[in-house]
């Protein structure tokens, strides 16, 4: 056996839920498999991702008048920038062994087989 780790991947491109009423009449979310990597941090992770997406994920730089930087607190948010042009801000989460965490900005953070990343747009 190698050493080879699947992890999963949902966000904005890839939902995890999907909304089948135009094709299945009332409602009735599906839930769909996640987008596979072999990753070995989140920082690959996003590349790969974005490559398949045709999307650009990069730090959050604080630009943003309405979302500041928490004082004290590391970066966390990213911009995901699809090719249409239509910027919009996520915040990662990762779901491991039953706990769901935030990784910040740390593109670095190592992954693990069967972890399962989530990029969740911001409303706000």
């Amino acid at each position: 056996m190698g050493d080879e780790s699947v992890i999963g991947m949902y966000g904005p491109s890839w939902p995890q839920r999907v909304d089948r009423r135009a094709e299945r009449g009332p409602y009735e979310p599906h839930d769909e498999p996640a987008f596979s990597t072999d990753a070995k941090t989140l920082g690959d992770a996003l590349v790969h991702y974005g490559d398949h997406f045709q999307v650009t994920i990069s730090p959050y730089d604080g630009s943003i008048q309405a979302v500041p930087f928490a004082t004290g607190d590391p970066p966390r948010y990213f911009f995901y920038t699809p090719t249409t042009g239509d910027q919009m801000l996520v915040d990662i989460h990762i779901h491991r062994n039953g706990e769901w965490f935030c990784p910040k900005q740390d593109l670095g953070f190592a992954m693990n087989d069967g972890d399962v990343v989530s990029l969740g747009q911001l409303i706000c």
